[in-house]
């Protein structure tokens, strides 16, 4: 017999030791217990299991990333009221009572944080009306 290469003959080798194999003989009642457990009636709760996993599965994920995130919110300082001067703990606000800074001149502060950002989305309180000026009447009223 002709030399053959390595992977070759490992290859006949297993072909070989496969085919030594002895084969059990299959049993007269085989084919009836196959037969019986593709019959057998599979419960309702089985059913509705199987396709149910994956979105359960989904849920649990989501839910669990939906809590983490929202205790991290809820731990979280809340940004100052806007109006004055620098703020506490390097947030940022306006200089000018009732105006919320730019977010160009947010971005171009060397000490830029992500509380830093947290001004510029803060609600301000409407500018109070100055004593000497009545407001003015509404439109309708005209």
């Amino acid at each position: 017999m002709p030399e053959l290469p390595d992977d070759l003959a490992q290859a006949q080798a297993l072909r070989d030791g496969l085919r030594a194999l002895p084969v059990p003989e299959i049993g007269s009642d085989f084919d009836a217990r196959v037969l019986a457990a593709l019959r057998a009636p599979v419960p309702w709760w089985r059913r509705l299991w199987q396709p149910a996993k994956p979105l359960l599965l989904g849920a649990s994920c989501s839910l669990s990333v939906t809590l983490v995130l929202l205790h991290w919110t809820l731990a979280a300082p809340h940004p100052p009221i806007l109006g004055g001067a620098e703020g506490v703990g390097g947030m940022v606000q306006a200089s000018a009572p009732g105006r919320a800074p730019s977010v160009e001149s947010l971005l171009d502060r060397p000490g830029l944080r992500a509380g830093s950002l947290a001004a510029a989305w803060a609600i301000a309180p409407p500018p109070e009306p100055s004593p000497d000026r009545r407001p003015a009447p509404p439109r309708h009223a005209q």
